[in-house]
This record gives structure tokens, C-alpha cells and sequence, in this order.
């Protein structure tokens, strides 16, 4: 298949939801340029997006090229920044179905988008700010010695990969980036030209940055001190100051002849135009505290090649190589914990068995669902109704004059007082005689009045007497003509009832082939899902088992890894100091090979040399500025010359690794250490083998039960499929 193109990632960015494999990233949005598409940030070898998450922002990086081992490279470098923790990188994560290009998934790289400024942006910032600039150079080579002690190196140190976060700087971009788990692996990247020398694929180790640092702190230092430079040589060009064209032509470079005459890094710029002619990887990193250390030595190839542990070539595939090996170790997955679910539309139904259709139950009797209303029953017409026995005319003229004399009693009483008061008659006896005579008047008619009601009243009795008598016969003969009906329709009842009971007893019969085969459908449900359960609870505790022996395992091979670790880092140790001892050797040997007969030393004739061979000093290894004082008539200025000649044969010592240390010494030391490291190495070979098993033994046990979860799931949805077949009313 063809690698996409950088229009291929801009028009899948366009929808991370269904582009993006990762599910944090695909509730993302990229960030838009000023026509709403996504905006990518290109480079040689990837397009990067800026996706903005909910809880955090991203940026992805997509390959503009592929590299066949790409996913071992980030799987080494994951576990070594994993390990090692540097505050100055960032966290990130090799996704390999990271988008969707034309169906086909295509690697990314999910990484902690870093807010800051670039190199670059920084310095334009910032060129007036001299403190600045010059901490940020600090900084960079204190990266690059956390990072050579690690043995790890980020392979392309540039403008373009380093951004200024709150003041400090922090690397991104790892591409190119050497752990030693990488050991003897080639490189895809030669680093930016306007920092690195002239390197090859070979050219990947430890201390791979220390050239570019050289670049990138004496560019700031520079620009530290005189900020016109910039201007002058075109800073921000793609470059901080230097370009390829000075490491290639330093005679003619004006930045370098510029910097020379830079009192404060004079020396600087001296040292560093000596590194030129190094490889890449035998550039020393710059000690900013010592601008006046004279030029680096180069060093001899030929044994460093072969003893030291940082410039070791990579040994043939037979021979143990721990990085590649631990690599390998880390690349060995841990038990998958998924399995494929069968969807349900696949399954399909058994047939119904009985090639009959199941008769319809018999329909219940309609009377024995609603009986049949009663009959009415008829009778002759009433005789009697209620009666009201009006009131008479002489009662109700009784019972007004009753009404009358009541009412006008109180008011003749009065009347009579007041006309007693008046003078006509006696008051009391005019009350007394007006009342009394309304009172008996009101007596009279009020009991005359009642004998006649209740002579009305006997009469209505009387009437009503005889409608009551009536109306209770009739009611008798209705609660008679009842019960009949009540007896006849029960009788009809129990005859209906009968025969439905008797079709329903045949019916059950009939139907009983078609109810067990549906209450087997029925129960074969929850059959199914338990077996599906138990099926999911064995691989659950199949795979927990599994991570629980693969951990501890792994656990058993990290104490390896120490063990390991230790061997070597006591072997570096006794090899510095069998090189310290070996260094000491040849320089005392250098310093008694130039004799202070043979020598010309300013102020010192063949009499006073003489002088010097009769007190013991006769090489150069002999003068001590303690001793030359106790010799007659050598005071401080002659004593001064022979120490200055004695600097002067000091700076000429080159120390000969290739005859450091001598082959059978070499060979003894080389042999204690393999012997120490043969256990481990047999041990983590077999551990991986082990660790390997117990993977792909997890793999095939949770594959076999995955089978069966398979089985156990189309046994459920037959099972549910069975039950869309089942006819109505069973």
C-alpha cells in the first residue's frame, strides 16, 4: 500500500471521530488555520496536529515516511523515558492503528502538547535580555549531561525540537533518538544540517548531541554578549548562528573569526573549531565553567572501539546483546483481554418441529361469560297509590283563627296597659281581661283545630294501609319469578360448564406435544446465559491468572535487568580505574623520556643542569616547584622556567589507549566479567523464553475459551432466535 501524503492526514484530520483509532483523541477537534482546516505543523518526516480534548491537548504526529522498525524503536525509547523520567521530555504513546487513510490504519504518535516558544521565538524574545539567553545555554548542556550519563542521546538537537516552557527548555520530537537499548542499530536521521557534522547511519550512540551542544550554547553565549549578531549573520534563519558551511570551511567563516575575537569565549570558539575534524560521536561535551581548557585530544579509535563499553561495536547477532535483548523483553505483549463478540443478527432459528398447526383452544360457553338477562315478569296494573288526604276548609279557617288569637295575645295585652295608663280603666285589669280572653279564645280554636287533624290524619292511614299491602305481594311474587330464573340458568350452567371441560381436557391433550417443545425453547434461555456466564467468569479468571504469572515473571527479569546492570557498572568502574592507573603510567613514562640534559630551558645552562642532575632532578618527572627550591642558587625565577618547561612537556602527553592496558590483562579482566554475566545472560534468555510462553500459552488457553464464549453466545441467540418461531398462544 501507498504512505499517505500530507493532503491524506489534512483531509482525515478533518474528522478525528472516525479517523483516529485512540478514544481520547477522537472526542478531539484539530486546530483550524483562518479557513477552518485542520492546521499542521510540517516537517521532514511528519505532519503534526494540534487536537484539543476535552481534558487535555494533544499533538499527533503523522509519518511522512515508514520505517520497517519503527513500533521496536518507540517501544525502546518508551521504556527508557518511562524509566529514566527526564523533567525535560515529554510523555507519549506509539499508536499503531493510530489514523484511517483509504481503510487501511497507518501509525501515529500521541504526545503531550508542550505550551511554550520555540528556540528560535525565544531568542528573538529575548535578545535583549543577555541572563536569559545565557541560562538557557546552561540549561541545554545540563540536558545533555543528564542525558549522557543515562547513555541516551535525542539524536537532533535543533531549533525546531527544543521549546521554552516557563523558562526552561524541554525536547520533543524523538525520532532519532538513541537509548542503549538500540546498541549497534543504524539511524534514519542524519540530524539538522546547520548542527551536526557529517554523519552516516553508523554514527548512533551516546554522546551523539554533544556537537550540537557545542552549537546551541555558544551561539547563546554569543548572543549573550553581543545581541548585533544576530542581526548580522542572519539569526532565525533556520539557524541560531553557525550553518553547515562554517563546520565545512572553518578558515573561511566570518562567525568563527567574529567569535575569536570575543574576549569571554575566545576560547570557546578555539576549542570548538578542533572538534570539526571529530566524528560524531567523539565530540566531548562542552564544560561551560572552563573557557580557558585547552583543545580536546582526539581520541585513539582503535582501542576505545574495542574496550569501551560507551564506543563497543555492535557485536553479530549470535553474540548476547542486553539492550536488544531487553528491547525484545519489553516487546513481548502481555495476554490480550479482549475477545470477539458474535453479533446476534447471525444466528438463526430452528424450525418448528410438528408439521401441524396447534388447534385453537375450545372458546369458553357465552353463558358462563355473560348469563342471559332475566325475564320480566308481568303483573296486572296496580290498584292503590300513596295518598295525601287534603286539609278541610272549616280545619283551615279553625286553624287561622288559632293563628290569630296567638298573634294578637301579646298585642292586646299591651294595648290594654297602655290604654289603663291612659286613664281608660285600670292598667293591669285592661291586660289582664284582653289576655285572658285572647288565651281561652286561642284554646278553644287551637283544640277544635287538632281533633280535626288527626281526624284527617286516620283517614290517610287508612288509604296508604291498603297501598302497602299491594305493593308487598308484588314484591313477593318479583322474588319468587327470580329464584325460578336463577335455578333454571345454574342448571344451564353446569351443562355448559360439563361440556367445556370436557373439550378442554381433549384439547390439552392435543396441544401437550407443542407445550413441551416451546417450555423447552423457554427454558434453554436461561440455560444458555448461564453457560455463557460461566463461560466469561473462566476466562476472566484464566486471563487474571495469566497476568498475575506474567507480572511476576517480568518482576523476576527486572531484578535480572539490576543484576545486570550492577555487573556492568562495576565493570566501567574497574575499567576507569585500570585506565586512571594505565593514564598515570604513561604519563610519568612521558615526563622521564624528556631529560633536562637534552632540554632547552630559558635561563638554565649545562652548569646548572648539572646542578640539577647532582640533586636527583634529570627528567622532567623530577621537577617539583618544592624540590628545585631546596637546590643552591635556584630561587623562584629558575624554579618558575623549569615549571613553565615542565607545563610546556605536559602539554604534549597523549594518552595511548591501544597500549593502555595489555592483551592478556585485558583479556583476564574482559573474561572475570563474562563469567559474572553469564549466569544473567542464560537466565534472562531463558526468562524471556518463559516470559514468551506464559504469553503465548495465554494466548492460546483465552483463545480456546474465547471459542468457547463464541459457542456459548450462539447457543444464546439460537436459543433466542428459537423462541420468534414459537406460535401464538403456547
Amino acid at each position: 500500500m501507498s504512505w499517505p501524503m500530507p493532503q491524506d492526514y489534512q483531509e482525515a484530520m478533518q474528522n478525528p471521530r472516525n479517523a483516529l483509532g485512540d478514544a481520547e483523541l477522537q472526542t478531539g477537534k484539530a486546530e483550524e488555520d483562518m479557513l477552518g482546516l485542520p492546521r499542521p505543523i510540517s516537517g521532514g518526516f511528519a505532519s503534526v496536529y494540534k487536537v484539543i480534548c476535552p481534558f487535555r491537548t494533544w499533538a499527533v504526529r503523522c509519518f511522512l515516511k515508514e520505517f520497517l522498525d519503527q513500533q521496536q524503536r518507540y517501544a525502546a525509547i518508551s521504556a527508557q523515558l518511562a524509566t529514566s523520567k527526564f523533567p525535560f521530555a515529554t510523555h507519549f504513546q506509539f499508536l499503531m492503528q493510530g489514523i484511517r487513510i483509504r481503510g487501511e490504519w497507518y501509525p501515529v504518535l500521541k504526545m503531550e502538547w508542550v505550551q511554550g516558544e520555540s528556540l528560535i521565538r525565544f531568542v528573538e524574545n529575548n535578545i535583549q535580555s543577555p541572563q536569559k539567553l545565557h541560562s538557557l545555554g546552561l540549561d541545554v548542556v545540563e540536558i545533555a549531561r543528564v542525558l549522557n550519563r543515562e547513555g541516551v542521546a535525542h539524536g537532533d538537537l535543533q531549533h525546531g525540537n527544543i521549546l521554552v516552557a516557563n523558562g526552561k527548555p524541554k525536547l520533543i520530537d524523538y525520532d532519532g533518538m538513541y537509548v542503549p537499548a538500540l546498541k549497534g542499530w543504524a539511524t534514519h536521521e542524519a540530524g539538522h544540517p546547520n548542527y551536526q557534522l557529517q554523519r552516516d547511519d553508523s554514527d548512533f550512540g551516546p554522546g551523539l548531541d554533544n556537537f550540537a551542544v557545542w552549537v546551541i550554547y555558544l551561539s547563546l553565549r554569543a548572543l549573550s554578549l553581543r545581541p548585533s549578531l544576530w542581526t548580522q549573520f542572519q539569526g532565525g534563519d533556520d539557524c541560531l548562528l553557525f550553518r553547515r558551511k562554517d563546520f565545512e570551511k572553518p578558515a573561511q567563516s566570518l562567525l568563527l573569526a567574529e567569535l575569536k575575537r570575543l574576549p569571554e569565549i575566545r576560547q570557546f570558539a578555539t576549542n570548538f573549531e578542533s572538534l570539526l575534524s571529530f566524528s560524531p560521536l567523539q565530540v566531548p561535551l562542552i564544560d561551560p565553567g572552563s573557557p580557558t581548557a585547552s583543545p580536546p585530544s582526539k581520541p585513539d579509535v582503535g582501542w576505545l572501539s574495542n574496550h569501551l563499553p560507551q564506543a563497543q561495536a555492535h557485536p553479530s547477532a549470535s553474540v548476547f546483546n542486553f539492550g536488544i535483548q531487553w528491547a525484545l523483553i519489553e516487546q513481548i505483549p502481555r495476554p490480550s483481554a479482549v475477545y470477539t463478540i458474535l453479533q446476534a443478527p447471525g444466528a438463526h432459528p430452528v424450525p418448528w418441529p410438528l408439521l401441524t398447526t396447534p388447534r385453537v383452544p375450545p372458546a369458553v360457553p357465552g353463558i358462563l361469560v355473560s348469563p342471559p338477562a332475566f325475564p320480566t315478569l308481568e303483573l296486572p296494573p296496580a290498584q292503590f297509590q300513596p295518598t295525601v288526604v287534603p286539609m278541610e276548609s272549616l280545619q283551615k279557617s279553625i286553624g287561622m283563627a288559632a293563628s290569630i288569637f296567638i298573634t294578637l295575645f301579646p298585642l292586646l295585652t299591651v294595648a290594654g296597659a297602655v290604654f289603663g295608663l291612659l286613664g281608660v280603666g285600670r292598667p293591669l285589669l285592661n291586660a289582664v281581661i284582653a289576655g285572658t280572653g285572647f288565651f281561652f279564645g286561642a284554646i278553644l280554636f287551637g283544640t277544635w283545630w287538632v281533633v280535626l287533624e288527626l281526624k284527617r290524619r286516620n283517614k290517610e292511614k287508612e288509604l296508604n294501609n291498603e297501598y302497602k299491602q299491594e305493593r308487598e305481594q308484588r314484591k313477593a311474587l318479583q322474588r319468587e319469578h327470580v329464584q325460578r330464573c336463577k335455578k333454571r340458568l345454574q342448571e344451564q350452567q353446569d351443562k355448559a360448564r360439563l361440556r367445556y371441560d370436557e373439550a378442554m381436557a381433549q384439547w390439552k391433550v392435543e396441544i401437550l406435544p407443542y407445550k413441551q417443545e416451546a417450555t423447552g425453547r423457554r427454558e434453554a434461555v436461561p440455560a444458555a446465559k448461564s453457560n455463557l456466564q460461566r463461560a466469561e467468569q473462566q476466562w476472566k479468571d484464566a486471563y487474571d491468572a495469566a497476568i498475575c504469572q506474567f507480572e511476576q515473571k517480568k518482576a523476576d527479569l527486572l531484578r535480572l535487568k539490576s543484576d545486570f546492570n550492577d555487573v556492568e557498572i562495576q565493570r566501567e568502574a574497574e575499567l576507569k580505574q585500570m585506565l586512571a592507573r594505565a593514564r598515570e603510567d604513561q604519563f610519568a613514562e612521558h615526563l622521564s623520556q624528556h631529560l633536562v640534559d637534552v632540554a632547552a630551558i630559558s635561563d638554565i645552562g649545562p652548569a646548572r643542569k648539572r646542578t640539577l642532575q647532582e640533586n636527583g632532578v634529570r627528567t622532567a618527572w623530577d621537577v617539583a616547584e618544592d624540590r628545585i627550591l631546596r637546590i643552591p642558587r635556584f630561587g623562584p625565577a629558575l624554579t618558575e622556567n623549569l615549571m613553565e618547561w615542565r607545563r610546556n612537556v605536559e602539554a604534549t602527553f597523549i594518552f595511548k589507549t591501544a597500549k593502555a592496558i595489555p592483551l592478556h590483562e585485558m583479556q583476564v579482566f574482559e573474561s572475570k566479567y563474562d563469567d559474572n554475566r553469564k549466569p544473567i545472560q542464560r537466565r534472562l534468555l531463558a526468562g524471556a523464553n518463559e516470559l514468551r510462553k506464559i504469553s503465548q500459552d495465554a494466548e492460546k488457553r483465552l483463545g480456546q475459551l474465547s471459542q468457547q464464549i463464541k459457542a456459548c453466545m450462539t447457543q444464546l441467540y439460537r436459543a433466542e432466535a428459537d423462541l420468534t418461531v414459537i406460535p401464538k398462544g403456547l
